[in-house]
């Protein structure tokens, strides 16, 4: 196992980001808020705010802002409520404009008004160099009349999307900051292809139960930082999707939801590509999963360079998952012979409690068994008292001071073949038992077709439990239907004869007897 993880490999795993794009986009927020510049009042295009329909004065507003040079402020003035159709805020803009969200916007509640675009109500488009922060205001997506025509809330009805709150579509060197967003239609808001971003001091709220809620999702999107925020959601509280890299998470506070998660990538055999992303100092609550990576069979890509670090748990179910068989559809997803490659993960100072039995889950593909995954420092327990379990499957991984420990694989043929005996089976067992740190469970991996027999189930008690002082730790003893080599152990002395067959390959924590 130990080529499986190199820290030459990513250096800034152990070291801090570069933060040039972030300072740069600090002091074009720092200088803009200190210029006194035009300020285009949206009440001085016709905005009312009495909660009659405000579309209209508000593009208005933005074409005057957008246009002009300098230093501009387009402000949305406090105590009011202003209601929106879906509308597109576009650029390329001559200002460098501050958008002062400081009254509520609230979302249309007829859905006739979404004909011409379904999926965006309120969209930024190639406006580059803009801060936008709020002020004490709600941005309400009205998103109850989308939740209830939801296929997942109904499952009779036909599945369609709904519109994203707030969108960023191609813009570069972004301040998004103090933004209170709820009730979104589906998802909150989004970065999609967008490049040098700081999003910091959201408040993101909906209903647990409401559908593809998402929080903060990052798409296409290079070099952004997301800080300070608290979000609870019916969805991931932070997505991050195929072609987003150097991506840093900081101080999120996230439940309800669906935790922090990559993916889903490679989705309808798609190729996907996700690296460079820190998850740094979360905190999750009553969530359905903790830190999560999904990805669909079929797909192609990698996502790589991930770290997970100093994260608190509280009653999560799934705290810490890798999921390369994700199927989120109605029928049952098939079998596929090619996935999205999983490596270089690192999960470091996580701490807390889990709510299902199975606090670490890999579940990796059988293609592409994950790679260079890392657990340091991660002490997870069951809610119930019990002892927390770890699931893994497929992955090859280090672990350093880590409960609950991914079980320790004795994998051992049966059925006629040379002559293996006791004392080389049991070197290979001293090697895991001495070596290795005790493992929470230990699983003893039988390939073949023929029912194990009572003498070598004993046999396999006798080594592990007394020969080696294991009596304290669970042992099962595990079947799979593949062989690695036609063979039986006849006796306690191991003695058989018989012919090779082709052996495939063990996993790096296996042991051969």
């Amino acid at each position: 196992m130990g080529d499986a993880y190199d820290p030459r490999a990513y250096p800034w795993y152990y070291g801090k980001l570069d933060d040039s794009m972030m300072v740069s986009s600090f002091q074009r927020y720092t200088v803009a808020s200190a210029l006194t510049g035009t300020v285009v009042d949206v009440d001085g295009f016709g905005a009312t705010g009495d909660k009659t329909h405000d579309t209209e004065a508000f593009e208005k507003a933005w074409t005057k802002a957008c246009s002009s040079k300098g230093a501009v402020v387009l402000l949305v003035p406090k105590g009011k409520n202003y209601v929106l159709k879906p509308i597109r805020f576009s650029g390329p803009c001559k200002s460098n404009l501050t958008i002062r969200m400081y009254g509520n916007i609230v979302a249309s509640d007829d859905r006739s008004d979404y004909k011409k675009d379904s999926r965006h109500w309120l969209v930024f488009d190639r406006v580059d160099n803009l801060l936008v922060e709020g002020g004490g205001g709600k941005i309400n997506g009205n998103g109850k009349i989308w939740w209830q025509n939801s296929c997942k809330i109904n499952k009779n009805l036909p599945c369609k999307g709904a519109p994203t709150a707030l969108t960023f579509y191609k813009s570069k060197n972004l301040v998004v900051r103090n933004l209170n967003i709820q009730n979104a239609q589906q998802i909150h808001v989004s970065f999609e292809r967008c490049t040098d971003v700081r999003a910091s001091s959201f408040k993101i709220t909906s209903p647990e139960e409401s559908p593809n809620t998402d929080g903060i999702h990052i798409t296409n999107t290079q070099n952004i930082q997301v800080t300070s925020s608290v979000i609870g959601t019916g969805d991931d509280c932070v997505s991050i999707v195929n072609g987003s890299n150097n991506v840093q998470a900081t101080d999120i506070t996230c439940g309800p939801g669906h935790g922090i998660s990559i993916g889903s990538l490679g989705s309808k055999n798609s190729k996907a590509f996700v690296s460079g992303v820190t998850v740094d100092g979360a905190k999750l609550s009553g969530t359905t999963n903790g830190v999560r990576i999904k990805t669909w069979q079929g797909g192609s890509g990698t996502a790589s360079n991930i770290k997970f670090q100093n994260i608190e748990m509280n009653n999560v179910k799934n705290p810490i998952i890798i999921d390369q068989n994700y199927c989120d559809q109605s029928k049952p997803c098939s079998e596929q012979n090619s996935a999205v490659q999983v490596k270089d993960v690192v999960y470091e100072n996580i701490k807390g409690t889990s709510s299902s039995e199975v606090a670490i889950k890999f579940d990796c593909s059988k293609i592409h068994p994950c790679q260079g995954i890392v657990l340091q420092n991660v002490n997870l327990q069951y809610q119930d008292n019990g002892a927390a379990k770890a699931v893994c499957n497929n992955v090859k991984l280090k672990e350093g001071d880590t409960v609950p420990k991914c079980p320790l694989i004795l994998s051992a043929p049966f059925g006629p073949y040379p002559t293996v005996t006791t004392e080389q089976a049991q070197t290979k067992i001293k090697y895991f038992t001495q070596v290795k740190a005790r493992p929470t469970t230990f699983v003893a991996l039988v390939s073949g077709s023929t029912k194990l027999s009572d003498t070598y189930v004993r046999f396999i008690n006798k080594s592990l439990k007394e020969d080696f002082d294991m009596a304290g730790t669970p042992i099962r003893i595990m079947q799979r239907p593949a062989p690695i080599m036609a063979g039986r152990i006849g006796s306690k002395t191991g003695q058989s004869s018989g012919k090779m067959v082709e052996r495939t390959p063990l996993d790096k924590r296996s042991v051969l007897v």
